[in-house]
């Protein structure tokens, strides 16, 4: 049942409110009148993952309230069946103070006319994000075991009220546009950073970063997590969507460029493009076929699924050996396919992966096909060539064997050499294009390197706040 862009059902109903009052009239409309809200389902009160939701939710209701968002909690339990617990600290079992209001939903009709009653019983795990206008602009739902993201949530009421406050565009992975962000935004720029599908880049299914000045080692997760928070500490906007097209206004009096994404359009005087690489394939057939079913470009989010088998990875730089000294974790034996006589990666990787026993390397081989079942579909072996063919029984199968830019979106908007990655006048991140710059992996095909995408980000920032100087958009 879908209810975006459609009006939210409204119900007046019993409640619990912020400060512990007890109504039997809450009504929905009137309370959240010419405001945002977050109206979000969970089960039973004290089931499944619900406190900790109730929890999360309380932790963050000063981002919701300084962006006047109000959120309300429903579900079939008794309007007073968390009230005990409300005063008692959540160090000593209990929920803490409850700071927005909880709906009493026992009759089942709430969840059942926003379509999210299970099996006639509890509500799944919904979150319904409500404009001003009281439309449905957002919805999600999870199943049970499955607790939510907060933070997703007022990513999208900015995507959302973006409409409104229009300001730099950084259509980005995470690596590169934060750190255009940060020196965007301590220049006074007001950036708004678009994260893209890979939300924090490639550094987000690495593990261990240990060339990032000032970590000695670090999760690469945690480094970008790191990064998004300085980013917005110092004033830029991070907004959860993807851009689709960008085209230059030549005849608004306002804004130089508008970058579509699938929630917004966005407008703005210079663009940073900072969308980083994504994987390459082989382009084997079979490779495509199996892709999701044994086939994997990601040993991070995939590696867990073979444990105790024996997995392939096809590569010899730097991330195919990261990647096949992380699935030693889980596979019982790892098999590095290299079509040349020595590896690319840097020696300190090399050493690691001789000395583990659980590597075995096949030197001046390369994949012919990748072979499977189909009921159900999974990869049985693949077949190598060196000489002749021969046929390897494998469980998995990890590409590894380097990154393309993102950039087909700018085809035809900037200029490009033939392997997509965007021409910058040298020394700088200029573009073909005035007002639009580059940074990272999407125009760097030498170094590659996440220091090296942050130091252009950097760069682009710098250039960005030039041109707005020179083109006297600051008043």
């Amino acid at each position: 049942m879908n209810l975006v862009t459609k009006s939210a059902i409204d119900f007046t109903v019993p409640a619990v409110l912020s400060d512990g009052e007890i109504v039997n009239d809450f009504c929905l409309s009137e309370r959240i009148k010419n405001k945002y809200a977050v109206l979000f389902f969970y089960p039973l009160d004290f089931t499944f993952v619900c406190p900790t939701e109730l929890i999360s939710f309380s932790n963050k209701i000063e981002d919701f309230s300084k962006r006047g968002v109000e959120v309300i909690g429903v579900s079939v339990d008794s309007k007073f069946s968390h009230c005990k617990w409300r005063k008692t600290p959540v160090n000593d079992g209990g929920i803490g103070e409850v700071s927005y209001t909880l709906v009493s939903d026992i009759k089942k009709s709430i969840s059942r006319d926003y379509g999210v009653l299970y099996d006639d019983s509890i509500a799944l795990r919904a979150t319904f994000v409500i404009d001003d206008k009281f439309v449905v602009r957002h919805q999600s739902i999870n199943d049970l075991p499955l607790g939510r993201n907060i933070d997703e949530f007022i990513r999208i009421v900015d995507a959302i009220k973006h409409n409104e406050e229009h300001g730099e565009v950084c259509p980005a992975g995470w690596k590169k546009g934060y750190a255009a962000a940060i020196y965007a935004a301590r220049a006074n720029l007001e950036p708004i950073v678009v994260m893209g599908m890979q939300p924090g880049g490639q550094l987000t299914i690495t593990t261990d970063v240990e060339n990032y000045p000032g970590f000695v080692s670090i999760q690469g997760p945690e480094l970008m997590e790191q990064m998004r928070l300085h980013a917005e500490q110092v004033g830029a906007k991070i907004i959860d969507d993807e851009i689709k097209s960008v085209e230059q206004l030549e005849d608004s009096n306002k804004y130089r460029f508008r970058s579509s994404g699938n929630i917004n359009d966005y407008y703005s005087d210079a663009i940073i493009i900072a969308s980083g690489a994504q994987a390459k394939w082989l382009g084997l057939k079979s490779e495509k076929e199996f892709q999701g079913y044994g086939v994997s470009a990601c040993a991070t989010c995939d590696g867990a699924f073979f444990r105790n088998k024996v997995v392939a990875v096809v590569g010899g730089g730097n991330t195919a050996v990261e990647e096949a000294i992380f699935l030693t974790r889980f596979a019982k034996e790892v098999i590095l396919i290299h079509r040349r006589d020595k590896l690319r990666a840097e020696k300190v990787m090399q050493d690691r992966l001789f000395k583990n026993d659980k590597i075995k390397v096949m030197w001046n081989h390369t994949v012919e096909q990748i072979l499977g079942e189909e009921n159900p579909k999974k990869v049985t072996g693949i077949i190598v060539k060196s000489t002749e063919a021969q046929e390897l029984e494998v469980d998995g199968v990890f590409i590894a064997i380097g990154h393309a830019p993102n950039t087909g979106i700018f085809k035809g908007f900037v200029e490009m050499d033939q392997q997509g990655y965007i021409i910058t006048k040298p020394g700088t991140t200029l573009t073909s294009k005035a007002g639009v710059f580059a940074a990272g992996d999407v125009q760097d095909k030498v170094y590659r390197q996440a220091v090296v995408a942050a130091g252009t980000g950097c760069m682009a920032a710098l250039d960005a706040e030039k041109f707005l100087e020179v083109s006297k958009v600051f008043k």
